[in-house]
């Protein structure tokens, strides 16, 4: 890497320390959005072994087979109900259950910390917290240095899909950034 790579990452770093400091909200607001690296998540669970690390994330399916056995118990409960307003919203719910079928059954890997890829130029990683007042929704933040096209990008990666804690994942990341990039 040449001095003006490595001056473009420090601008970058500087830049998204800046970007991710913690900023004072008033008691009331119920909206916000807050920035935790993974860094400092994966020093915080003591009770996370390198046994506990993975490499590879999956969309959890409990949440989706949930939802096909109520849409299948529900459909058969409409079409048998023999009128017109039980076929269509059969019809309807047939429509739904296969798009809740093609979820169940989606077992591609979403995110894979390896050496190919962004993992291998990465930058920074941050998790990025939001509660809208009702639920909290978590992505993570990937900066990472594209060679193709000879900059810096960031990728969002939604979190709450793999239904874990977001605290195993950020342990996972900062355990392989260890182990890979590190040595």
């Amino acid at each position: 890497m040449d001095a003006s790579f490595e001056e473009q990452k420090r601008k970058l770093l500087h830049e998204l320390s800046i970007a991710y400091t913690p900023k004072e909200r008033p008691w009331w607001k119920t909206k916000y959005v807050e920035y935790i690296s993974t860094e400092s998540l994966a020093n915080t669970p003591p009770y996370l072994t390198a046994a506990d690390a993975k490499t590879t994330f999956r969309r959890n399916a409990i949440s989706d087979f949930a939802i096909v056995l109520f849409l299948i118990i529900w459909v058969s409960f409409v079409i048998f109900s023999f009128n017109w307003l039980s076929v269509i919203l059969g019809g309807f719910g047939i429509f739904v259950l296969v798009k809740a079928l093609k979820n169940l059954f989606d077992r591609e890997i979403k995110l894979k910390i390896d050496k190919d890829g962004i993992w291998d130029n990465i930058v920074a990683t941050v998790i990025q917290e939001k509660w809208n007042g009702r639920s909290r929704l978590n992505d993570l933040i990937v900066h990472y240095y594209n060679r193709s096209i000879n900059c810096f990008e960031s990728k969002i990666i939604d979190l709450d899909q793999f239904g874990m804690r977001f605290e195993k994942i950020a342990f996972s990341i900062e355990y392989y950034k260890m182990i890979y990039f590190q040595s």
